[in-house]
Parts: C-alpha cells; sequence; structure tokens
C-alpha cells in the first residue's frame, strides 16, 4: 500500500535567518491535513483457531505505515460464551485520524463490511460473538459446548440454528445483501453460493477460516464527519436529526433498562450529548481505551442516560476515579438509614489482619497512561484493589495510592479498617515512611487514598527509575454493627504528605498538603498565610468539624452524610470553591429523589447543571433511580472482580 494524494495548504511559510544574516521565507514542514491510501483490496486468509478449541493468537496484516492487529477473544456474558473478534490499527500518532473501510467474510457465505476512524484512544473494533458457542447438559449432565460454522459471522443472531437437538435439522438460508431503507438493516436475498460451498465450510470446521480486506484508508487531521455508523450484527438504530444514524446490536446492552425507548428518542438530545452517547456506547461495547479523566466523564455521561451498569463494568479493575465520578460514591442517608445507626447491644466481631506484597515493573502519570491494580482478598472474604499512578498537584508529581474495598457486605454492616502502606525495603532511613490511615467502610463509603503518598523523586531516588517498585500492604479490620458517624473526626481526613495547617475557627489545626489543596480549590490557589506562620492559613469562618468531613470527603473520594454534615460539607465546599466536592453534592442531590432546584440557594460558581439535566433526562426517558437500580442489583453495587 503507498500514499496516493494528498490535499497541502501552499500558503503555509516560515520565516529563517540564514548564514548571511538575511531573513528569507520557506514553506512551512507541516502535516498534510487528508492523506488518501491506495488500498489492494485483496482478501486476506485468517483463522479462527489455531488448533481444535485453541484461538489464534494476534495475527498482524500491514497497511502502509500501519499495522492492523486482528485477535480472537473468547468470553462469557449473560451466562453464553461467545469468541469476539478484536480488530487493531497499530501505529496511529497523537492527532491523527484514520478512516478505514474493511469487512469480514466466511467461505461462501455473506461480507460483512464496517467503517471505523481509529485514533490514539478509539483504537478498537470489536465484531462482538463473531463466533456462538451454545452449550447443552448431556444425559449424564456433563455441560457440552457446541462449535459450528453455521454459528459462525452471522448477520445476526438469528440467523443461526437452534440450540440443542433442533441445530441438527437446521437448513441455511444465509442472506447477500441488505435493505438499507427500513429501520434497521435488513437481508434480501439468499445466498445460494452458500450450499454450493457447505463442503468447503465443513472441511474448515476445527479452523474457521475467514478472510479480512481492507476497502479503503484515509488519514486526517480532524476528526471526520460520519453520518451513519453500523456496528455488527444490528438490530437497533437510532436515527438522530440531519440524517445520522447509528445502528447496533441491541442484545449487548440488554443491562441498560431503559436502552430501546432511548434509542427511539435520541433527537431529543443536543449535538454534543449525542456525541456523548456515541461514546458511551463505544466504550460500552468497543472497548475503547480512552484517557482516564474522559473515562471520569463517561461515566458520569452513562448515569445521566440511566445506564448505571456502565460503572459497574468500568469499575471492575478498581478505579477510584471512575468510582468517584458514580452516583455510588456519595449517598444523602437520613439519621435512621441502617448504615447511621449504631446498635450497642451486638457486640463487635474479631480482627482480621493480612500482610500484601504488590510490585510493579511500571507507574504511570496520569497524563501518559492509566493507573495500575492489584486485587487480593482478605481472610474475611473481602477484597481489596491497589491502584497506583503518578499525579501532579500545583507543579508538584506525587505518587497517588488509591484503595477500594469491595465484596459480600452484610445489610446495613460497616467495618472499621486500617491500611499500613510502604516500600519492602523498610528502613529508618528511607525517604518513604510507612504511610497509616483508618476509616469507616460500607457499600458507598469503600475507599482509602493517599493523594500526595509520596513525592516521586524520592520514590525514584529509592528504588530507580527502571523499577521495580515493589510495596508492602498491611490491612486490619474490626468488624462492627453500625457505624458512629462522629468517629470518622479521630481520623482527621487527610493522609499522605503533609506539608501545610489550616487553622480553624476556635484554634484547632489540620495537617494538610498545600499542593493539592491549591490544585483542588480555587481558594486556597492564593495562600494567605498568617504572620510568622508562612505554612498555616486561617480560616475563620470555617468550624473544625465541617472542615474535617470536607477534607475526609476531598481526600478519600467516597462518602456516606446525613442531613446536618451534608450542608456543613456543602458550605465549605462553596467557600473554598472546591469543584470536586460541589461536584458530589449534586450527585447526593440526585440520589435523594430531588426534582426541584428553583428553591435552592447557591452562589454563582455553581449553576447544578448536572443535576437539572439529569432531572430533564428522567422526564423525558422516564429512568430509574440508579438506588432502584441497586435495589434489585444481586451483584455487589460497587463492581464484580471476577466478572469475564
Amino acid at each position: 500500500m503507498s500514499e496516493d494524494d494528498s490535499e497541502t495548504d501552499d500558503n503555509s511559510v516560515v520565516t529563517e535567518e540564514n548564514d548571511d544574516g538575511h531573513v528569507e521565507e520557506k514553506e512551512k514542514d507541516s502535516p498534510p491535513p487528508v492523506v488518501y491510501y491506495n488500498v489492494s483490496n485483496i482478501p486476506i486468509q485468517l483463522q479462527l483457531f489455531k488448533t481444535p478449541y485453541n484461538l489464534m493468537p494476534e495475527q498482524r496484516i500491514p497497511m502502509s505505515e500501519y499495522t492492523w492487529a486482528i485477535t480472537p477473544y473468547q468470553r462469557e456474558k449473560n451466562g453464553k460464551i461467545g469468541i469476539d473478534i478484536v480488530v487493531n490499527l497499530l501505529g496511529i500518532q497523537p492527532g491523527d485520524y484514520i478512516l478505514a473501510e474493511f469487512s469480514f467474510q466466511q467461505p461462501g457465505n455473506v461480507r460483512h463490511t464496517f467503517e471505523h476512524t481509529f485514533d490514539m484512544r478509539r483504537n478498537t473494533f470489536v465484531y462482538r460473538r463473531a463466533l456462538t458457542v451454545p452449550s447443552i447438559r448431556t444425559k449424564n449432565g456433563k455441560r457440552s459446548v457446541q462449535y459450528s460454522p453455521h454459528r459462525f459471522l452471522r448477520c445476526t443472531e438469528d440467523d443461526e440454528p437452534e440450540d440443542g437437538e433442533n441445530a441438527f435439522y437446521w437448513k441455511p438460508k444465509i442472506p447477500i445483501a441488505w435493505d438499507m431503507s427500513k429501520e434497521v438493516p435488513t437481508p434480501v436475498d439468499l445466498n445460494e453460493d452458500f450450499v454450493k460451498n457447505v463442503s468447503t465450510a465443513e472441511g474448515n470446521k476445527s479452523t474457521f477460516v475467514y478472510f479480512f480486506t481492507t476497502d479503503s484508508a484515509t488519514k486526517y487531521k480532524y476528526q471526520p464527519f460520519r453520518k451513519n455508523l453500523v456496528w455488527p450484527k444490528a438490530s437497533r438504530t437510532a436515527r438522530y436529526v440531519h440524517g445520522r444514524s447509528l445502528s447496533l446490536d441491541g442484545k449487548w446492552f440488554n443491562k441498560w433498562p431503559k436502552f430501546n425507548y432511548f434509542m427511539a428518542n435520541v433527537d431529543l438530545l443536543t449535538p454534543g450529548d449525542f456525541d456523548d452517547f456515541v461514546d458511551v456506547l463505544g466504550v460500552y461495547y468497543h472497548s475503547w481505551n480512552i484517557d482516564n479523566n474522559r473515562l471520569q466523564e463517561v461515566v458520569r455521561i452513562a448515569e445521566k442516560f440511566g445506564f448505571y451498569y456502565f460503572a459497574q463494568a468500568m469499575i471492575s479493575a478498581g478505579n477510584v476515579d471512575v468510582y468517584f465520578s458514580s452516583l455510588r460514591s456519595v449517598l444523602l442517608a437520613p439519621s435512621a438509614h441502617p448504615l447511621l445507626t449504631t446498635k450497642k447491644e451486638v457486640p463487635t466481631k474479631r480482627l482480621y489482619d493480612d500482610t500484601f506484597q504488590l510490585s510493579h515493573i511500571m507507574i504511570y502519570h496520569q497524563t501518559r497512561g492509566p493507573p495500575v491494580f492489584k486485587n487480593f482478598k482478605t481472610k474475611n472474604g473481602m477484597f481489596w484493589t491497589t491502584s497506583l499512578q503518578r499525579k501532579t498537584y500545583s507543579g508538584v508529581e506525587y505518587l497517588c495510592l488509591q484503595l477500594m474495598l469491595h465484596g459480600n457486605f452484610q445489610p446495613g454492616e460497616t467495618q472499621l479498617w486500617k491500611v499500613e502502606f510502604g516500600s519492602q525495603k523498610f528502613s529508618h532511613a528511607t525517604r518513604l515512611p510507612r504511610r497509616t490511615h483508618e476509616r469507616y467502610l460500607n457499600t458507598v463509603q469503600r475507599t482509602i487514598c493517599f493523594p500526595t503518598c509520596y513525592y516521586w523523586s524520592d520514590v525514584l531516588k529509592e528504588m530507580g527509575p527502571a523499577g521495580p517498585y515493589a510495596f508492602t500492604l498491611k490491612v486490619e479490620c474490626i468488624q462492627i454493627p453500625g457505624f458512629n458517624f462522629a468517629s470518622v473526626l479521630q481520623s482527621h481526613g487527610p493522609s499522605g504528605i503533609t506539608n501545610a495547617e489550616l487553622q480553624c475557627k476556635g484554634g484547632d489545626l489540620i495537617h494538610v498538603n498545600k499542593e493539592f489543596l491549591q490544585e483542588s480549590c480555587k481558594f486556597f490557589e492564593t495562600w494567605k498565610p498568617m504572620p510568622t506562620k508562612p505554612n498555616r492559613m486561617e480560616l475563620k469562618v470555617l468550624e473544625y468539624e465541617e472542615t474535617v468531613h470536607f477534607l475526609d470527603h476531598l481526600y478519600h473520594a467516597s462518602k456516606l452524610y446525613t442531613p446536618d454534615t451534608w450542608h456543613k460539607t456543602f458550605r465549605v465546599a462553596q467557600y473554598t470553591n472546591c469543584k470536586r466536592v460541589a461536584d458530589q453534592f449534586e450527585r447526593g442531590l440526585i440520589r435523594s429523589g430531588t426534582t426541584n432546584t428553583s428553591s435552592m440557594r447557591f452562589n454563582k460558581d455553581f449553576t447544578l447543571e448536572y443535576l437539572k439535566f439529569n432531572i430533564a433526562m428522567k422526564g423525558a426517558f422516564a429512568l430509574d433511580t440508579i438506588d432502584f437500580y441497586l435495589n434489585g442489583c444481586k451483584e455487589d453495587p460497587a463492581l464484580m472482580i471476577n466478572d469475564d
């Protein structure tokens, strides 16, 4: 393949001084905005299986300076086994968009053609359930799976034989063309060649041969406009204004309660909301590798649209940042709520303690890669997920540690946990002292975070720039029957490195990290020290208790509130102009079922647009609340660590 035509800007020039000191104009070296590639259109033969029932590893196909990487992947969804075909385009540079048309075809079967724009973050296209693998119970009670070429690369799963004995009598009726004028792409003809090629298909039964063809490829320096999107096994179509549409497999989104209703009414969305809607669908279906900040936004968007399971799927690795963005991470509970009631007559349970070792070759900065995770199971059957990432606050780079507890909490149960984190090679002279913190945890408030665990420069000095980065995590648990909310003040909220102090009304001091506060709150961007105390700032109007609750939420990303602490904490968020916690206030109002914001008083910095939009969405699309969803959810409402 080679580059064919390109469009360039001939007027782009730069001035440059030559050896004689004279200034002369030269053409500016800039990449052309559009590059077309000549493609061979030659089908490349691939195999799904290397040997019977053993999937092929990644298969690569060169395309100009890029490379197709095609990998089959087996997964189970809703109790059904399926094999996906994952397509990646390797070699894409930041700012490049490759609009490619490509196709899959089983010998003698219909050719499936798709178009996708590949970029750095949306570099995956997945043919979900390209092969379905039904399982049946045999007469002796064992489970048997069936691999059939008649279930491979079908237009929809309705084209497949029935499960069990009826599959033996199934006759192949495979369509070869599509009618695009109907509600969804519909087959219009039968592929008679398939009957002639049954013997060929049967001959390749153990390997499942198929062809991959690149039909066209164009490189852009901007996101190209695409009017109609069609994804594999399309059964539902969302028709937007100006002729835009998206057709996809509705069965894949069966855990979105209002999916069909939403697809039928997407014309109620603004253009920006429709693009966000496509991102939600793409991340969930195609596993687009968008950056962590965008993922947090998409989680909020999905929940705004009532797709509450989306966050559950995205948090499955234990991503605390994503959990923080979800409505799950905050709850405004009445005083009589089971999680806020202390039952003194029920004794506390015994202490659990565990020690874990974790090591990573690489820890990414938040601008360059996702967090790295490790999962550990404790003696009482709960799971801890550790998340490590480098983050920069006000120009200073830190190692950020985030811990999430998940598992089967009993109704109304709260657990008191103490964690201790440090280098595996601990010594009293180390730059990496042990970090400890304790917190009450439950189904909502389930995180302990050290946003400023260590200076990254100290980690490099102790462990070296090439790693490995080896740490020890010790956890201790006292299982208690209720939640004494005032006890949270024992932890003083902040954790990790502290290099400044806040003096509250009455003179009480709280140790904090100045850079983290300046990054999180506009109020602290201009540090106003007290006389003779350069690292101490006085907050004359803020009470100690409300400030500690505010810092507890700011540092640890999840929070369970009573009505009195709720209003006090938001007052601190308003006073310090902290959007991070104020956003959580909106989420709490949504979970409380708020339907009217006109009577609420807020300052000019917080418009509650997200809350107002969510209320409008619930009215327009008849959405259920997240608590209604969680109450009917059998799994852990935060995440399913072992799913897929």
